[in-house]
């Protein structure tokens, strides 16, 4: 056996052999990783609903605009939608959906109320958003046979039908602005009720067939926006390869590639600070664990004096002493990180399988953000790779919190330590 194994060996020994307290240290240490792990799955599981429910209701992961549309939203910044479908049709991988929307006057015999009408192609915006699946009542809209307008149904919510009084098949006059300045108007046959679990959204938002929207507000062959959704391609790579395409192109550089970041910037504002203050949390726990080591290394050595002096006495060398520290440091940190994870993977497992509802710790309150309902049941997002960071980190932390002990014995005097 050589010197290194041999110090190794004597390290592992000293470990056990400690075992009252070096349980302790090693319990300690697991049940902070395996909780710290816990959360930053549950914060990243948050994460990963509050964009899939803002994405999937309606904005999609990435949009397709007019340079001046994000500055004003206005309905004449629209564009040609023919070289954007040829480009698009190159790309694997993606479905795409267009719309044209313009704000309107919904009127019954009774009633009224402004919102948004947009006009959607239903196929196509099935396959990019959830507007189909929140269905309540009635029908989703028919696929028009042609070019034209020949459905004439209106999707609307179950909040704004309950406003206006209607019921499925009643009939609603539609008046909206055109791009060139005009009124039109056209009166459309209630096919169907939504619930997208958003009220802000569910009062202004009402659908058409794509055609329709064209011959009211007076745009054929033009758009206001194509969203796109990938299953395979990030959004923010898919942004941009588009952007690159479009740049190469003089009929589309006048376009824009936006992902959700941009569209709804405060989504990603709360998600940048949930990242954030995970990741202070886990600055915090590896610091007081860091502590924590130092202090219980600082009192094996102190309890452990008279054999560090024999070992000095018989050879071994200041920096030998050091090793044998390190190596139990490491062993500390192995230890409580199999353990950490063996406990933080049957946390985040159970709960990645049946969700975890987080109405105790928010209250029962509207749980509501930038328009959106997002659900309360959390499920944690299980991911090996977190945790060999998590336990990389935990190990350098530790390994550091041995330096000062190690130092402390290796500078230990023979002949005092023996006398101690």
């Amino acid at each position: 056996m050589n010197k290194k194994n041999a110090f190794f060996m004597i390290a592992f020994r000293n470990v056990t052999r400690n075992s009252k307290s070096n349980r302790f240290v090693i319990a300690s240490i697991a049940l902070g990783l395996a909780s710290l792990f816990w959360i930053k799955c549950i914060f990243i599981g948050h994460n990963d609903n509050m964009i899939n429910v803002a994405t999937s209701t309606f904005i999609g992961g990435v949009q397709i605009h007019s340079r001046e549309f994000l500055q004003s939203k206005s309905i004449s910044h629209h564009f040609a939608n023919t070289p954007v479908e040829e480009t698009l049709k190159k790309t694997p991988g993606i479905h795409w959906a267009k719309r044209i929307f313009f704000p309107a006057l919904l009127s019954t015999s009774s009633d009224s109320s402004l919102g948004i009408i947009y006009g959607i192609e239903p196929e196509s915006e099935s396959q990019v958003t959830e507007l189909k699946k929140n269905l309540k009542q009635g029908n989703y809209l028919s696929s028009e046979p042609n070019q034209s307008c020949t459905q004439k149904e209106i999707y609307l919510s179950e909040r704004l039908a309950s406003k206006l009084n209607v019921g499925l098949q009643d009939k609603i006059v539609v008046m909206g602005q055109a791009v060139d300045g005009t009124t039109g108007n056209d009166l459309f046959r209630v096919a169907g009720l939504y619930n997208s679990g958003s009220s802000d959204f569910d009062e202004t938002h009402s659908f058409i067939n794509f055609q329709c929207a064209q011959e009211i507000a007076s745009l054929p062959n033009q758009t206001h926006e194509i969203v796109l959704k990938s299953d395979e391609i990030p959004d923010q790579q898919q942004q941009l390869y588009l952007q690159n395409q479009f740049s190469a192109n003089h009929e589309l550089d006048h376009l824009e590639v936006t992902t959700w970041r941009e569209f709804i910037p405060n989504l990603a504002t709360m998600v940048r600070m949930n990242t954030g203050v995970t990741n202070m949390i886990t600055l915090v726990f590896f610091l007081i664990t860091t502590l924590g080591v130092v202090n219980s290394m600082l009192m094996s050595v102190f309890e452990r004096t008279k054999e560090f002096g024999i070992l000095l006495a018989l050879g071994v060398t200041p920096n030998q002493i050091k090793r044998i520290i390190l190596y139990e440091s490491f062993i500390l940190a192995v230890f409580s990180g199999i353990i950490g994870a063996i406990i933080g993977f049957t946390l985040v497992s159970y709960h990645h399988h049946y969700g975890m509802d987080i109405t105790p710790f928010i209250g029962k309150a509207k749980n509501s953000f930038v328009g959106f309902r997002f659900q309360t049941m959390v499920y944690p997002k299980l991911d090996w790779k977190l945790y060999f960071m998590f336990f990389s980190v935990e190990v350098l932390f530790i390994l550091a919190a041995g330096f000062y002990p190690a130092m402390k014995a290796a500078r230990l005097n023979p002949i005092e330590s023996i006398r101690s």
